[in-house]
């Protein structure tokens, strides 16, 4: 058993140094003597200062009388209850004691904290919901002024109460800290760092870590509950989840007066070794309350009167959750032999922790859900002790003990030992589960040892259960009360009245073992039983289960005595004296019991004994059958081999013929002096019956050696003459012979095979034996297959010879029996393919198992097909040789044939043309119905969305050059003849036609047919006067054309030779090929706007609608072919939303991939950037919504985004080869390419919106498909605005910079390189510039201390920022912030640079830049940056400031700062300096970026007559070295 009993021993003799009351701690110079309470506040000074200046950790504060802590105001009258005067000596252990004998009174001890640091101090005594919160104390011969409501909370530190200690009322006594408790409003509750909020319930709903242990030893008063872990509640419900955790364990010792008489209270009414959680809300929180321990719990009650012990925590739910965990082992011991002899008496014992519920009916263990349920990690330990006894001091046991707790889940092993006491009732291995809801488990986390164990050593004990105690009621499935591995139960002394093996309502996964190597078993009713009944459910009585065995093992010379054992499966006796002795003539010592074995010593048993399996009498065992009454039944074997006394009987029951158990399998010899009689029995109808006709009595003592081993025989019957016949048998007394028996089979060419010749066994002479008739059971009979089921008796066979007198079965003339195969069917079937004029498939035909080269029968040939010949439809393993045959399986098989029809010499063919169309549009006037009418109902036109059909049409080469205005499909069936012509669909150079209705035949227009899932079992298939295209968005249907009633092979081709409508057949006839097209549907969102396109010269835009012009004369072809439209009056602007999805990565989707690629091309994005994502396209509307293509760019209007300003920098970019109808993954190839670049397109802002062209769709180019527009809405920097008259704004003094040295100032990245063309960040230039302070300034100036909520002194930028700011160079956001890593404008870069300069006094004049009109804030800063010469305008008359800068835009304006003017060809050869792989000489900033980046000397020379720096050498002094 794992017992942690060194590492308590450590901590019991630690804390007990460290705070015994007889401590030398208490030395004269640290105790204080207290009179009043301003000296008690003089003294608490004294420690304070003591403890700060001579770190003081102990001091004793000595009371000499009463003392209120009410402080009262003698001016005002009033009291002051909210002082705590504890503050300031945190962490010094303190001692409060009494200066006489009696116990001096506090009052109103430590009233309030307030918002101070809490030690030492509880708050309003006098009121019922105090709670006192200590550091390290020691309370000695003290008397609070208490409620029953009130708790001492040591909040992890180590509290001792001696036994001097005394109280107003029980209290209760908390070794953690406090959790939720929101009915102290108004008055305050330490955080997790012990400062008060001033509210009762804020910052409740979080996790409070104490790391230290708990610590508690409680010698006297008198208590309502100790905890040795928090207390964890939340009354109201309104928090969703508090925790409670410690890193440590908790240890809780109790020593009281255990000789006070019971007289309906307890000294200590519940003692907790965990926490107390408690969830008592209102309302459902999404999560409870929860106490977690990480260590162990120690709980030992040495002596005192305490109602329930629990090494575990107190989960309390009444409407909500909670959670009690224990991460190690809870260990309880109560009783110790104390000198004085003084007693723990206690109601009930716990290993575990207690779970209840209260109220909600439907709070009850969900496996799924952590939060309702109390766990204990490890091991759980319960030790009683004999100084220990149950509640009840009249002497009838009222007292539980239980390895568990109550509802309780143990992942570890449950050991209990007995060492005495007495008065108790249950013991359980388990746990008690007194609401059935809820499920106890105890989960065995290593195989090699028991899941739970009892060893009793001494004691008076009641019952003994391996199980967990279930009160009334039926346990539901999540409710299973379970041990997951063994049990096993140890009696080594003591009185143990009832032994049960299992445990009411208990599943045991493992074996339930009982040893008994001493000790005594009482006089109950049973004794010993596998099992005991809890309660009746309905009709059925709930019983405990064990899968594997219950095991009674009597051992190590012990004498026991019982009533009766009850439902054991295996009993052993091992010792040289045990004996089980039944008390009365009733019901047997042994009742329902498997296997018996009596190793060594004697089993003596009265009455009638039911055994259900063997018995088995060692060599060194003995079976005593005490009296005249006393007998064994038993249907299973009787193995004698040691020796029998008595006069009792032994009574085998006879089995079945066929099962050999049930017999006497052994020599009989050595029971045969003392036993009395030995029966064999025919039935088990009247088990009462001894002789006559219902039992055979067996004369061991006249029956020879060879006599008494009785076999069992195959030909005999359960009938009381055959058993006698046996026994005569053994006995020698008839002569019998052997007779034989032969099994033959058939082969599939119905020939018959000997299979098997055998002996059938012996029977006498003139006895009949028969075989019989049974399914062959088969064996390998040499060709692979086991038989079995492939066989039946063959009943017509004349060579049957079934039964004979055993004489004339001879080897010579032995009984026959024949099986035949079993026939399977081969039947055949056509599929689709088949010619209506083939013949029906062959006739099915019967054919045995195994049967080999089965050839499939031909059909007859068919004139213009082909037969492709026989595949197996089923069964779905069996396969055909290449020639065709099989072997035929034990099932039926079905073969399945298919035709193809021969081809003609040339084939012409139509296809329907594949069309590509979006929700929402018209359907074309020409839809027919099924039996050919033209459906004239225009809202069913209008609403199933389909286009006008268009046909493929291909000419064989022969018909090249045949006008397709000469060809004419005709059709003829029986004397009607049906024909149809072909028109031009649209304009353009094309194939693309029409089939129309022709002359004076019948009329039949084409209809189409759609079908989804083509060729599964999914298929389903609609009609082009039925179909919805709103059904099938962004799937592609399959387009047919549909010929019901048509036989296709009678259509063909007539063409007008003469041109004149004389229709002759083709010669030779061509064949009609019709394929198949697609119909893919494009689905478009809710917010879909369409817009007609205009002429430009026509058109004004209408504010929130987009727009669409194209120039006079532009076409429109379908679907991007050749096909045009003939009528452009439903061209439209289709204009919508991305439909999003996953786009192929559950990480991504659409828009997510569009927004990463509009980065990726346009740079990293802050906050500000905005994204719109639209799909554009063109569209038909009055054809089905088909998409169409412009031949002509054409301009597109996009309305400004809802809250975009027009004079945001917008951005266009189009994704070109992107469509709705592309897959997710190849979207997401695309899109994750970094080869591929959307296009940017030139906008300009007309009014309210974005006005584009889209270029002509070219081949896959151009056209239309996802757009982004993109714009940023940034807030604007701080910086000051030119002040209004009398504002009186000053200009910052610039530092000077060091301009003299040319030391390095940029660094370059990881990778290698410095890339000159990204943005550069807010914090690289506040970087870039710090480095080149002059020294002196950038020492007198340096602080790290900064002024935005967004840079601290621990980011590497963190000290130039804040330098700078406070030199005022550099300046944040309105919000606080700095934004560090955001990039910098043009305008913000030029601000901060001519902060360094003396005021120009220059004043922007409005025009100086297209893009700055003089009225922004940083125009003066443009203009002082121009006038400087730091930076310049762009060719297009703009200054572009709200743009980003680059890295290399931000080092040219830099050195044009410093005056640093390199040359390209002034520099140091390559291999001398620093250089990159992205920073080339043919870079026009290449120059600029190697200056920030090389320290250098240099010379100034003249280039083309301006002076330029001539380096010389690198100075080996940059800035990474300063």
């Amino acid at each position: 058993m794992k017992k942690k009993w060194l590492q308590w021993a450590m901590i019991i003799v630690t804390c007990m140094l460290a705070f015994s009351v007889v401590s030398a701690a208490h030395a004269a110079e640290h105790e204080y003597k207290v009179t009043d309470l301003n000296s008690f506040k003089q003294v608490v000074e004294t420690i304070k200062s003591e403890r700060n200046s001579n770190a003081l950790t102990e001091a004793t504060i000595i009371f000499t009388q009463d003392i209120d802590f009410a402080d009262t105001n003698t001016e005002t009258n009033t009291t002051a209850v909210g002082r705590n005067y504890f503050s300031g000596i945190e962490g010094v252990t303190l001692t409060l004691t009494s200066e006489g004998d009696e116990p001096v009174t506090l009052q109103n001890l430590g009233a309030t904290f307030g918002s101070t640091r809490l030690r030492n101090a509880g708050f309003n005594t006098n009121d019922q919901n105090a709670r006192f919160f200590t550091g390290p104390m020691i309370l000695d011969n003290i008397k609070l002024q208490t409620s029953e409501r009130d708790y001492f909370f040591a909040q992890g530190y180590p509290l001792v109460i001696t036994e001097n200690f005394k109280s107003t009322s029980r209290i209760s006594i908390v070794g953690g800290c406090l959790g939720t408790m929101k009915r102290m409003d108004g008055i305050g509750l330490p955080d997790s760092d012990g400062v008060g909020t001033g509210h009762g319930y804020e910052n409740m709903a979080k996790t409070k870590n104490y790391p230290t242990s708990t610590h508690l030893e409680i010698y006297g008063g008198e208590y309502v509950t100790i905890i040795g872990g928090g207390y964890n509640s939340d009354v109201t419900g309104s928090f969703n989840k508090t925790t409670l955790s410690y890193d440590g364990g908790t240890y809780v010792k109790i020593q009281l007066d255990g000789n006070v008489e019971n007289t309906g209270w307890y000294e200590v009414s519940n003692v907790y070794g965990g926490s107390y959680v408690r969830r008592n809300g209102t309302s459902s929180p999404s999560e409870g309350t929860s106490g977690k321990i990480s260590g162990d719990t120690y709980v030992e009650v040495v002596s005192g009167v305490a109602a329930n012990i629990y090494g575990g925590s107190n989960n309390l739910v009444t409407t909500a959750k909670s959670n009690g965990i224990i991460v190690g082992d809870t260990t309880v011991i109560v009783g110790t032999n104390t000198a004085d002899g003084s007693e723990a008496v206690c109601q009930d014992v716990y290993g575990g922790s207690h779970y209840s519920t209260i109220g909600s009916a439907d709070v009850r263990y969900d496996p799924a859900d952590p939060w309702t349920s109390a766990k204990v990690g490890g091991d759980s330990h319960v030790t009683i002790n004999a100084s220990t006894r149950g509640r009840d001091n009249s002497g009838d046991p009222s007292g539980n003990i239980h390895g568990g707790g109550d509802c309780d889940i143990i992942n570890g092993t449950v050991q209990l030992i007995l060492n005495g006491g007495s008065g108790f009732d249950w013991v359980f291995a388990g746990g008690a589960n007194s609401t059935y809801t809820q499920k106890t488990e105890i989960n065995n986390m290593n195989a090699a040892v028991n899941a739970a164990s009892i060893v009793i050593n001494g004691g008076s004990w009641d019952e003994i259960y391996s199980g967990v105690h279930t009160w009334v009621g039926s346990v539901d499935a999540n409710s299973e009360q379970k041990i997951d591995g063994n049990v096993f139960v140890q009696l080594n002394g003591g009185k143990v009245n009832y032994f049960c093996l299992s445990g009411p309502m208990t599943k045991i996964y493992g074996d339930s073992t009982l040893e008994i190597n001493g000790g005594e078993l009482g006089n109950r009713t049973t004794a010993i039983s596998g099992y005991r009944y809890t309660s009746w459910s309905g009709n059925t009585m709930q019983y405990g289960q064990v899968e594997g065995k219950r095991i009674l093992d009597l051992k190590n010379d012990s004498q026991m005595k019982c009533w009766q054992i009850y439902a054991i499966d295996e009993i052993n006796v091992n010792n040289t004296e045990a004996f089980i002795a039944r008390g009365t003539t009733a019901s047997g010592a042994l009742q329902s019991c498997g296997n018996v074995n009596i190793e060594a010593g004697t089993l003596a048993l009265t009455g009638t004994n039911n055994i259900s399996e063997d018995f088995t009498i060692a060599d060194k065992g003995t079976l005593a059958l005490n009296g005249t009454d006393a007998t064994i039944k038993t249907p299973g074997s009787v193995n004698a081999a040691g020796k029998a006394s008595g006069a009792g009987k032994l009574l085998v029951v006879a089995p079945s013929a066929s099962s050999e158990s049930g017999w006497i399998k052994t020599d009989m010899t050595p029971l045969l002096p003392n036993v009395g009689e030995v029966y064999l029995r025919s039935s088990t109808t009247d088990e009462t019956a001894q002789s006559g006709t219902d039992a055979t009595l067996l004369d061991l003592a006249n029956t020879p050696a060879q006599g008494r081993y009785v076999e069992y025989t195959t030909e005999s019957v359960a009938t009381t003459n055959s058993y006698k016949h046996a026994w005569r048998i053994a006995q020698g007394q008839v002569q019998e012979v052997t007779w034989y028996y032969e099994v033959y089979y058939q082969n599939p060419d119905e020939t018959f095979i000997k299979w098997k010749n055998a002996q059938g066994g012996k029977a006498e002479e003139n006895a009949i034996v028969q075989i019989s008739r049974d399914r062959f059971d088969g064996q390998d009979l040499g060709w692979g297959e086991v038989l079995g089921t492939h066989y039946i008796f063959d009943e017509d066979n004349p060579n049957n010879r079934l039964s004979a007198t055993a004489g004339t079965a001879t080897q010579a003339n032995p009984l026959k029996i024949y099986y035949k195969c079993k026939p399977h069917t081969l039947s055949y079937e056509y599929d689709t393919t088949a010619p209506v004029d083939a013949s029906l498939p062959p006739e099915e035909k019967n054919h045995y198992y195994s049967e080999e080269n089965i050839q499939p029968v031909q059909p007859a040939v068919v004139s213009g097909y082909t037969f492709n010949g026989w595949q197996v439809k089923s069964p779905s393993d069996l396969t055909l040789a290449d020639d065709g045959t099989f072997t035929m399986p034990n099932e039926d098989v079905v073969l399945i044939g298919s035709w193809t029809k021969n081809a003609p010499a040339e084939t012409i063919t139509i296809q329907p043309a594949n069309v590509t169309i979006y929700m929402g549009g018209d359907g074309y006037e020409g839809t027919v119905d099924k039996e050919g009418n033209f459906v004239t109902d225009s809202d069913q036109i209008k609403e199933n969305g389909f286009p006008e059909p268009g046909f493929l049409i291909t000419l064989p080469e022969a018909l090249k050059n045949l006008s397709i205005s000469q060809l004419y499909l005709q059709y003829k069936d029986g004397g009607t003849t049906y024909q149809w012509s072909f028109e031009k669909y649209g304009d353009g150079d094309h194939n693309v036609y029409r089939i129309v209705p022709y002359g004076d035949t019948e009329k039949r227009s084409v209809r189409m047919q759609f079908v989804k899932d083509a060729g599964t079992d999914k298929e389903v298939i609609m009609d082009s006067d039925n179909i919805d295209v709103a059904k099938y968005i962004n799937e592609t249907l399959t387009m047919k054309v549909y010929g019901e009633g048509i036989e296709s092979d009678k259509v063909h081709f007539v063409y007008d030779t003469n041109g004149d409508d004389t229709l002759e057949s083709t010669e030779p006839i061509y064949n009609v090929s019709v394929e198949n097209g697609q119909l893919t549907v494009r689905g478009t969102t809710s917010a879909v706007q369409t817009a007609p396109v205009n002429k430009e010269e026509f058109f004004t835009a209408t504010k929130n609608q987009p727009g669409i012009t194209a120039p006079e004369g532009t076409t429109y072809t379908i679907n991007g072919s050749d096909v045009k439209v003939k009528d452009t009056t439903g061209i439209s602007l289709l204009f919508d939303n991305i439909i999003d999805s996953n786009a192929g990565n559950e990480n991504a989707t659409y828009t997510d991939l569009l927004k990463a690629k509009v980065d990726e091309t346009l740079g990293s994005a802050d906050e500000n950037r905005q994204y719109e994502y639209k799909y554009l396209d063109l569209v038909d509307t009055h054809n089905g919504n088909a998409w169409v293509a412009a031949n002509e760019a054409v301009t597109v209007y996009w309305p400004l985004p809802e809250g975009a300003e027009a004079d945001a920098d917008f951005t266009l970019l189009h994704f070109q080869d992107l469509h709705r109808s592309m897959s997710p993954t190849e979207i997401t190839n695309k899109l994750t390419d970094n080869a591929y670049t959307p296009e940017k397109i030139q906008g300009t802002v007309e009014d309210d919106h974005i006005v584009f062209n889209v270029q002509p769709y070219n081949n896959g180019s151009g056209g239309f498909s996802p757009f982004v527009l993109v714009w940023d809405e940034k807030d604007e920097p701080t910086d000051p605005v030119d002040p209004p008259d009398g504002g009186g704004g000053t200009t910052p003094t610039p530092p000077d910079l060091n301009t003299e040295d040319h030391f390095s100032y940029v660094v370059g990245y990881e990778d290698g390189m410095v890339k000159p063309e990204n943005a550069i960040t807010r914090a690289e230039v506040a970087s870039i510039f710090y480095r080149l302070l002059k020294d002196e300034v950038r020492d007198e100036n340096t602080t790290d201390v900064s002024e935005f909520s967004d840079v601290s002194a621990s980011d590497w930028y963190g000290t130039t920022v804040a330098t700078l700011s406070a030199m005022d160079i550099v300046r944040g956001y309105e919000d606080g912030t700095f934004r560090p890593n955001a990039p910098i404008t043009r305008a913000e870069f030029a601000a901060i640079a001519t902060r360094f300069f003396e005021e120009t006094g220059a004043e922007y004049e409005p025009g100086t830049f297209d893009d700055v009109t003089g009225n922004e804030w940083f125009a003066n800063a443009i203009a002082d940056a121009v006038e400087l010469g730091l930076i310049g305008g762009y060719p297009d008359g703009t200054v572009r400031p709200n743009n980003n800068i680059t890295r290399a835009e931000a080092c040219a304006v830099v050195n044009r700062t410093l005056g640093r003017i390199p040359h390209v060809d002034h520099l140091l050869p390559a291999d001398e300096m620093k250089t990159w792989p992205d920073n080339h000489p043919s870079d026009w900033f290449y120059a600029d970026m190697q200056e920030a980046t090389n320290g250098h000397d240099y010379e100034w020379t003249t280039e083309q007559g301006q002076q330029v720096e001539e380096w010389t050498a690198i100075l080996d002094k940059d800035w990474e070295d300063r």
